[in-house]
């Protein structure tokens, strides 16, 4: 009797983390973006493409966040990521970007690059967990 408790538990337990898996890969979702959106924003030119650039992100943004909420399981985590996140951005794309990068694509691909890095680790973190 009580193996058959244990077993139940165990396989609700795998239930749960495979379907917990999305987070990881929402994350790798939104490091892409990271990586896309601080290449191409820096360089809109012209007001159309800028407005075209925030308004693709906002809808972006809330389609998400509907997605998000709506999932069944929602792992519970320390974002500890986002402060890294937020900062690298604010100071590469915010600070020093417009400074020394000026309309070099490469260079700001790399930006995007490092500001992504702290929802990469997330991400396999969160995935690492969830086997």
């Amino acid at each position: 009797m009580s193996e058959d408790l244990i077993r139940g538990a165990e396989d609700a337990a795998a239930r749960v983390r495979r379907a917990a898996r999305w987070y990881g890969w929402f994350l790798f979702g939104f490091a892409a973006f990271t990586v896309a959106w601080d290449t191409l924003v820096p360089l809109a030119t012209g007001t159309a493409y800028a407005i075209v650039i925030a308004l693709s992100t906002m809808v972006l943004i809330y389609v998400a966040g509907r997605w998000q909420r709506n999932q069944a399981v929602r792992p519970h985590t320390s974002n500890w990521w986002m402060w890294p996140w937020a900062g690298l951005t604010v100071v590469l794309c915010g600070f020093l970007g417009p400074r020394l990068f000026g309309d070099r694509p490469l260079v700001w691909l790399a930006c995007g690059v490092v500001t992504a890095v702290p929802v990469l680790i997330e991400a396999v973190l969160v995935l690492r967990r969830l086997r």
